[in-house]
């Protein structure tokens, strides 16, 4: 039978990237790799506030621009991790 605790703790456990029996090293590697994919992230997310900002870019998007386009679906791709 499920009870509130049992579905928090399956949650908690398929949340963590890492095994809890691992080694500090792989758990700190884990950990990196974490920081390095949520600066990317919020560096995308950054970005794309920026130009979505801009008037004249936002015009040059509407209007079909090929290079407007083309980084604002590598910062989506980025965002969303399809590199």
């Amino acid at each position: 039978m499920l009870n509130a605790n049992s579905v928090i703790a399956n949650r908690s456990e398929k949340a963590c990237p890492v095994d809890p029996h691992s080694s500090f090293q792989s758990i700190y590697a884990a950990v990196q790799r974490y920081a390095r994919v949520k600066l990317r992230f919020l560096a995308c997310a950054d970005r794309k506030a920026e130009l979505t900002a801009d008037r004249q870019w936002v015009g040059r998007f509407l209007a079909g621009g090929a290079a407007e386009r083309r980084e604002m679906n590598t910062l989506d791709a980025l965002i969303v991790g399809r590199q």
